[in-house]
This record gives structure tokens, sequence and C-alpha cells, in this order.
């Protein structure tokens, strides 16, 4: 009935971005280009979950680029996909030392229980 999403965003992340500048330009576009690929196989899945009657959730983290990709933003146009973000110190995380870590990351979904879940923020 779900179909739980969350592909590496190393290709997406902030700390990725940093790194780019001082590597390889052809090792950079093959990575972002497979990471696309993929990013367009799991959303070829979530629709046809959706298509079915049933729900998926993407996870990335917030400040991902992915968030920023065609193949996302026409996902979120797509009825009933919504986003929420939260904190996930907000559900438990933790480092080694038992201290909150905020990590915000945010989902897509076309389960709007699950969504209204998946909102809390961090004080």
């Amino acid at each position: 009935m779900l179909l739980v999403g969350s592909p590496m965003c190393t290709a997406f992340s902030t700390w990725q971005r940093m790194n780019n500048l001082i590597r390889s330009p052809v090792t950079v576009a093959a990575e972002l280009k497979r990471a696309k690929q993929h990013l367009e196989f799991c959303v070829e899945l979530y629709r046809e979950q959706a298509k079915a009657g049933r729900y998926f959730v993407h996870e990335h983290p917030a400040y991902a680029s992915s968030w920023q990709t065609d193949i996302i933003e026409s996902m979120m146009k797509d009825e009933g996909v919504v986003k929420a973000t939260c904190d996930q110190c907000m559900y438990g995380c933790a480092d080694d030392a038992g201290s909150p870590v905020k990590k915000p990351t945010s989902f897509m979904t076309n389960a709007p229980e699950l969504a209204k879940e998946l909102r809390d923020r961090c004080n």
C-alpha cells in the first residue's frame, strides 16, 4: 500500500555542491546524470502507485538540490501530491552523545495524513 523512496542524495547534497567546485567537471556531470536517472525511475514508481490508488512517500534532505529538478517539480504538480518538511530532532534523531540533531528533511507524498505527521519543526 505504501512505497517508500529514499534514493541516494549524494549528487544533490549541499556538501557535495561545495566539493564539486574542486572535482572533475566530467565526473560531477556523470554522477548528476545517474542521480537524475534514478530520480526519474523513482517518480515512475510513485506515479504507478498513485494511478493504482496506493500511496508513496519520497524522502530527501530539505536543502538537497533534487527538490529543484524538473522531475521532482513535475511530480509535485500531480494531483494530491504534497510536500512536508520536518526536523528529525523532533522524532528522536540524536548523535552518539544523545544530543539532538536537527537534520531538516522534506517528504513528497500523496498520503495527506502522513504529510500531517511529518511537519514538526525544531523549536
